[in-house]
């Protein structure tokens, strides 16, 4: 979940950006751009404020490569 929600919220900004050179007017306008990172933000502001299990904490894991390739 750390790792989808930016990597998500990336794809999309470079799709708006990439479709607004080939398109002849704009996919978004600037304040439903505003919006909608608003709106994908408040997601990823609980990451700040989330609990973390002891057993992680002491001791380091490793990541599942192929389960983050997945996501993306």
């Amino acid at each position: 979940m750390y790792l989808w929600l930016p990597a998500q919220i990336s794809g999309i900004c470079f799709s708006m950006a990439g479709a607004s050179i080939f398109l002849p007017f704009l996919p978004l306008l600037p304040k439903q751009v505003l919006l909608t990172n608003l709106l994908t933000d408040l997601p990823e502001m609980a990451i700040a404020t989330d609990n973390v299990d002891s057993k992680f904490i002491e001791k380091p894991h490793r990541w599942n490569i192929t389960f983050i390739k997945s996501l993306c």
